[in-house]
């Protein structure tokens, strides 16, 4: 009995103490905790990729939401929606992640830089926020390659974008030319005004650019010209000009031609959604010019759209009578307007399909838009495919120019309420012009938007 108690506590001892096999079981832990650690390293590389590709596509998805947004007429047949559904399939195409952008994923609203916060109830929506997934929301989450070992089988990732329409400060209040802006000499550039040369600028002597409140001279190179820039001084006493120069890219897309049409079209449609407010009578009051029927003031009519079509000879212009007020109207022509000494523009459009390099002509002391301090309303808009002249003592307050050619303002122009140019050709400022940004901005028939992410 005693013997057989011996062996059976000697064999138990000796399995106790047996270590062969140890290094096989080690391994086997070991093994169990490389795969996590390794799968852990997979999974989590390959879904931070993911993140960043949905991150990416929620970008671009609300960016081309925006465009459609801000630009309706060019996306014939589109929404903002349909527009950020597009982009993000073709993305991210559906065929390999599934639907990563839904209808319902979409949202138009005001964004409020200040809250960052979208107010989806606006009736004035300038956003579009968009959210992509890849979760089991759309169906289609991120699967895992090793870490399902251990019960881990799928990663769930969304991702939130918001693209914003804005109106930057250049577009808003400044002369921003196709070609070079000509500044001459003895300017004054006040109160954040800004002034672009996509082809450069000049200017002579005497020039005060008020660069300590905001005003800014620009062009895509602001080296001076001998250095293989596109800054031309030519004469000396100009003060702030090197403190207010930079450099950027600014095309003046309002005065194109394609977009000046679609203008003209717009605002000739007794229908269109953004009418000023003072066409209150939203009808098309057509007029045809002849030697016999030739242009007079009782031919228009107020709180409407008045069309013209010119005809040859004395009938080939409208030459809006000196000491005028021209008032709460829009009125679109075929040939170049010509306005009188001492006329005045306030709450009126004026365009014309005019090539001529003077399809706007002023003569002295014409005056566009009631000299309020920048209250709302109460501007002038000139649009045309060809040239704007204005004599001196021109005043603009609150107003806008737009010009498929040149732009030339003469002597003693007063644009103190505020001035919006833009010219697909040269814009020159002869001397003694003073020029400064409205504070309330510029009543404008057209903006140039600037589309940007901002969440």
């Amino acid at each position: 009995m005693f013997s057989l108690n011996a062996r059976i506590s000697r064999k138990l001892q000796d399995f106790r103490d047996d270590e062969r096999g140890v290094g096989s079981t080690f391994a086997i832990f070991m093994a169990i905790i490389c795969i996590t650690v390794g799968g852990l390293a997979v999974d989590t590389s390959n879904a931070w990729q993911m993140r960043q590709r949905l991150q990416t596509t929620a970008d671009v998805a609300a960016h081309a939401g925006a465009l459609a947004l801000a630009y309706p007429s060019l996306y014939v047949g589109a929404t903002p929606n349909s527009e950020a559904i597009e982009v993000a399939g073709i993305n991210m195409p559906s065929t390999r992640f599934g639907t990563v952008l839904r209808p319902q994923d979409i949202v138009i609203g005001r964004w409020n830089t200040a809250t960052r916060v979208m107010d989806t109830g606006s009736a004035f929506p300038n956003a579009v926020q968009v959210t992509t997934r890849l979760d089991d929301t759309n169906g289609n989450p991120v699967g895992t390659f090793l870490i399902k070992l251990i019960g881990f089988s799928y990663w769930q990732i969304s991702s939130v974008a918001v693209a914003a329409i804005d109106v930057r400060d250049c577009h808003r209040d400044g002369l921003i030319a196709g070609g070079i802006v000509d500044m001459t000499s003895n300017n004054s550039f006040l109160n954040g005004m800004c002034v672009h040369g996509q082809q450069g600028v000049e200017m002579n002597s005497g020039n005060f650019i008020d660069y300590e409140n905001g005003v800014r001279i620009s062009m895509p190179d602001p080296r001076p010209i001998n250095e293989g820039g596109m800054l031309d001084v030519k004469g000396n006493g100009n003060t702030g000009v090197n403190e207010s120069l930079g450099e950027a890219f600014i095309e003046p897309l309002l005065a194109q031609e394609s977009t000046i049409l679609n203008l003209i079209a717009d605002l000739s449609n007794p229908n269109y959604d953004d009418l000023p407010a003072y066409i209150i009578n939203p009808l098309v009051n057509r007029q045809t010019l002849s030697n016999a029927n030739r242009f007079s003031m009782a031919m228009l009519l107020p709180n409407t759209i008045n069309i013209i079509t010119c005809g040859n000879g004395q009938a080939s212009k409208i030459s809006i009578p000196g000491g005028t007020t021209v008032s709460n109207m829009i009125i679109i022509a075929d040939c170049p307007i010509e306005f009188g000494q001492d006329s005045r523009i306030e709450n009126g459009v004026f365009m014309t399909t005019s090539r001529d390099a003077n399809s706007f002509k002023g003569a002295n002391n014409v005056r566009l838009g009631i000299a309020d301090n920048c209250a709302v309303g109460g501007g002038a808009q000139f649009v045309t495919l060809g040239g704007i002249n204005f004599a001196s003592a021109m005043e603009y307050h609150g107003s806008q120019a737009i010009a498929g050619g040149d732009i030339h303002l003469a002597a003693g122009v007063r644009g103190l309420s505020g001035i919006a140019v833009q010219a697909a050709g040269n814009i020159s400022v002869t001397a003694n012009n003073v020029m400064g940004a409205c504070s309330g901005g510029v009543d404008t028939v057209a903006d140039q938007f600037v589309v940007h992410i901002v969440y």
